[in-house]
């Protein structure tokens, strides 16, 4: 294995923790080390090995002036290949009970066999029993001044405060980005195996900050034939980028389509939402000027610049809000893909609730500033003519014979909207333009529901793209009307009584629906 085949030999060799390697160099040199350890921290970031190096430096024969241990004397060979006996190490989670501290106890009286110190190494010290932490605090409180307990933990939250007092805490961090790729170079380079950075970035992304997992990754694509994608479960950063643009753009189709490809090919759809989070994460890093935390790559950091200049802070913890919870829905999944495409159409839908929002509230400020434009303008004296502005008349022609081309051809208008939309075309040939002022189309609908629809930012596109072949270039938007149907009674139908009322009555006479339904109630 090997974690176990390049574990370090020395403190020179730890890298990530420097503040603890200094320290304990510094007591080890001083000799004023403390009888107890606690070692805090995640998973595979060095506190065993740390361990085991102390146990190596205070028994060595021969250590350097700073510390170090010699590894040639008898004490130092013993240790490293696993066999000196006056180190023992403990799992906490197979030897949990009281009677295991008991044995301990006693086995702690006993002087080192033939070295200076009996060093023991409790491993997951936080799977002890209650029962078994009370039988050790005397021990920890009081030890024969050979032996010297470390206590590792990846809980500290479960270590009773009694057992932390008795002991010097020392608290280990995940390890850097950079770091790790820094050890699974020199191992690749030893190895002889030809890697690419970016592979290794790949590792160490998945390692989640542990030097023993990002290893044992290592090992797996030294050792078989699978790429670093088919062990860690990544996807390229392209497929992230490819997301994100669809969503930016607007483009369900384009979103549900990578999706798929993606499952088609064989990608854990669970892993690829957790790297997309991840991804979406470093984008609000950008966004907040930190991007020492992200990758350190020119091309995805200008990537990763691009997207938080297209995208606000609320609009990415909104992402990463939708696609977190999608993970979380993958296991209760009907089908692999469902909860990635109702987290795009989700994030889709409400886009284009805010877009509808902001185009609404940029039509009211319009709509408020030629009020108040309308309401400044002074009256002319009373007894003068009004003035009178030839080239406004003009205008006014020209937009009078636009306002009358659109109509005239408005069935034409609404049938080539059908090609593109048939739904939107029954909204279409509802609506009527009233005003064109310079690119500016004014069109009267009559209920809000039409309006929304009409200024959905894809249905606004779609309208003017088909107006453009007849009035040019415009911006449409909507005002909403009152109906204009006539009162209708029996008598303009040519009925003596309602009960005569036939679709041959009604079908020449322009009749408003509600008005028909208020006639069959008289």
């Amino acid at each position: 294995m090997f974690y176990r085949k390049y574990r370090p030999q020395n403190f020179e060799g730890l890298v990530g923790i420097g503040n603890i390697k200094s320290s304990i160099l510094s007591q080890i040199t001083n000799n004023t080390f403390a009888h107890a350890y606690l070692f805090i921290g995640p998973r595979g970031t060095g506190k065993t090995t740390l361990a085991r190096l102390f146990a190596k430096a205070i028994n060595c024969q021969k250590p350097s002036k700073i510390g170090e241990s010699c590894n040639k004397c008898e004490a130092c060979k013993s240790i490293n290949n696993g066999s000196f006996i006056d180190l023992i190490e403990l799992d906490a989670a197979s030897n949990r009970g009281i009677d295991d501290v008991r044995t301990l106890r006693e086995g702690v009286k006993l002087a080192p066999s033939n070295s200076k110190y009996k060093v023991y190494i409790i491993d997951e010290v936080h799977m002890l029993t209650t029962e078994a932490f009370n039988a050790l605090l005397k021990t920890l409180e009081e030890p024969p001044a050979h032996s010297i307990f470390i206590l590792a933990t990846t809980d500290a939250h479960k270590i009773p405060e009694t057992v932390k007092s008795r002991c010097q805490v020392l608290e280990f961090s995940r390890a850097k980005m950079d770091d790790i790729v820094t050890v699974l170079d020199s191992i690749a380079k030893q190895e002889k195996f030809k890697i690419e950075k970016e592979d290794l970035v790949k590792i160490a992304k998945a390692s989640k900050g542990g030097f023993r997992d990002a290893v044992t990754l290592l090992e797996q694509v030294v050792t078989s034939d699978l790429n670093v994608d088919d062990v860690v479960g990544s996807t390229d950063t392209q497929n992230y980028e490819q997301m994100i643009s669809n969503l930016i753009e607007g483009k369900p189709d384009e979103a549900i389509t990578l999706i798929n490809d993606l499952y088609e090919k064989g990608v854990d759809l669970p892993v690829y939402t957790e790297g997309l989070v991840f991804y979406i994460r470093d984008i609000l890093l950008v966004s907040v000027g930190q991007e020492s935390l992200v990758s350190d790559e020119e091309k995805t950091l200008e990537k990763l610049k691009y997207f938080a200049s297209k995208l606000n802070q609320t609009h990415i913890i909104k992402l990463i809000d939708v696609f977190t919870k999608a993970q979380l829905d993958f296991r209760y999944a009907v089908t692999p893909q469902l909860p990635l495409e109702i987290a795009v159409l989700t994030l889709l839908k409400s886009k284009e609730q805010v877009e509808i929002e902001e185009s609404k509230k940029k039509d009211r400020a319009q709509l408020d500033k030629e009020k108040l434009v309308k309401s400044e303008k002074p009256n002319p004296p009373a007894g003068l003519p009004m003035p009178t502005h030839t080239g406004a008349q003009a205008g006014g022609v020209a937009q009078s014979e636009k306002i009358s081309s659109l109509i005239s051809n408005w069935v034409t208008i609404a049938e080539k909207v059908a090609g593109i939309n048939s739904s939107l075309s029954s909204i279409i040939k509802n609506a009527k333009p009233v005003n064109i002022d310079k690119n500016n189309l004014t069109l009267e609908v009559y209920y809000s529901f039409h309006k929304e629809r009409i200024e959905a930012v894809r249905n606004r596109q779609v309208i003017e793209n088909v107006l453009a072949e007849f009035i040019g270039e415009c911006v449409i938007n909507c005002i909403i009307g009152e109906k204009t149907a006539n009162k209708v009674t029996t008598k303009d139908l040519g009925l003596k009584n309602k009960g005569d009322l036939t679709d041959a009555n009604v079908k020449n006479v322009e009749i408003d629906i509600d008005d028909l339904a208020k006639l069959l109630e008289d």
